[in-house]
């Protein structure tokens, strides 16, 4: 958990013994069960927030622990909780055939809940690129030799943008993914807008292969992350023209058109 995630840090929250029926109520509005909640690391509690201490669900790290609030959208975690894939460890004493990557952990409670093994789902610590060490961290802790992932992130331009930064990471070899139907963000939302059924069908069978090499359709092909462009400085050319980040320009002309400046 980094700055980039928007969250305060504080000290421990006051853990209830067992999920909280106020936790209970308000995940069952996002489709997710108590059953579920308990196969995860998930605990309840009070927490102190930016506006003030209130109940909230507790979300595990191997070191540390994220907390959200249940009256508002507020986050917060342990000071110096070291940035980590969510649910890690259950996930190193798997099987690692099949691993799903979502970018938050109520999308991976999600995947849990419509059928997918506790153990074969991953949640990012963070929804922006920021650092990616802990990515390093996993693989070299065994995450390596998972034989298939399955990118499940968002969908809007900071989705795409995570998702080359994790396949750039993990490799494309091993890498699947799926998108989620226009007007879906993200797995929870699929959840509880299309069921528990069509879920569990399109994390089963709607991811496809990365394209490596071979010819592939345009739908099987990626949208790419949104480029960063720039301006190239010449006021005739700024509707015409852009100079991309991560990308080959190649310039050319007679002597004196202005090559050097450009």
């Amino acid at each position: 958990m980094d700055s980039s995630s928007g969250a305060t840090t504080a000290a421990f929250p006051v853990l209830h013994q067992t999920i909280s029926g106020a936790v209970k109520l308000w995940a069952k509005a996002r489709s997710l069960d108590l059953e579920t909640l308990e196969k995860m690391p998930v605990g309840s509690g009070t927490a102190q927030f930016r506006s003030g201490r209130h109940e909230a669900i507790i979300f595990r790290y191997g070191r540390g622990w994220k907390a959200r609030s249940i009256d508002d959208k507020e986050w917060t975690q342990k000071q110096g909780t070291k940035a980590a894939f969510w649910n890690l460890d259950a996930v190193l004493k798997g099987p690692l055939d099949k691993v799903y990557i979502v970018e938050g952990e109520l999308d991976a409670l999600a995947a849990v809940e419509v059928g997918i093994e506790p153990d074969q789902i991953l949640a990012l610590p963070s929804g922006t690129v920021g650092k990616l060490e802990y990515i390093d961290d996993a693989l070299k802790r065994g995450l390596n030799k998972t034989k298939q992932y399955i990118w499940c992130g968002d969908n809007d331009e900071v989705g795409l943008e995570v998702r080359a930064a994790v396949v750039n990471a993990l490799g494309t070899a091993k890498m699947r993914f799926m998108e989620w139907p226009d007007g879906c963000k993200d797995a929870n939302q699929f959840l509880m807008t299309d069921g528990s059924r069509a879920l569990l069908d399109k994390l089963i069978n709607a991811p496809i292969d990365w394209p490596v090499k071979g010819l592939y359709r345009l739908s099987e092909i990626p949208d790419a992350a949104p480029l960063t462009v720039w301006d190239p400085g010449f006021d005739a050319w700024n509707n015409k023209l852009r100079l991309a980040a991560g990308t080959l320009s190649v310039a050319t002309g007679h002597p004196g058109m202005g090559k050097t400046a450009l």
